[in-house]
């Protein structure tokens, strides 16, 4: 299935601060986070259902520990997780 989609920059050129984001994107989670973090944007809670984890192997839980360590080195705290992938992170720091 292919969809139209825009990029989260050009969100953010619209919108402005965003405190809040959710994201439940079907696996790309950790890419949008990662272009998040690049391009400086850091809302206040982050909710992120990690769809990796619903299909468990090494691979998967690495590639969530090393996004949830650069969320850490972001500022960020793991406030809430559960066995589902559901995580929220709440920045404590810029």
């Amino acid at each position: 299935i292919q969809v139209e989609s825009i990029r989260l920059s050009e969100i953010l050129t619209e919108v402005g601060e965003v405190t809040l984001v959710k994201l439940d994107i079907e696996g790309v989670e950790i890419e949008v986070i990662t272009e998040m973090l690049d391009a400086g944007f850091r809302p206040y809670q982050l909710l992120v259902e990690f769809d990796e984890l619903q299909y468990p192997s090494r691979s998967a839980r690495t590639a969530v520990e090393n996004c949830a360590a650069r969320l850490r080195e972001a500022g960020y705290i793991c406030a809430s997780a559960d066995r589902h992938g559901n995580y929220t992170f709440v920045r404590m720091s810029d």
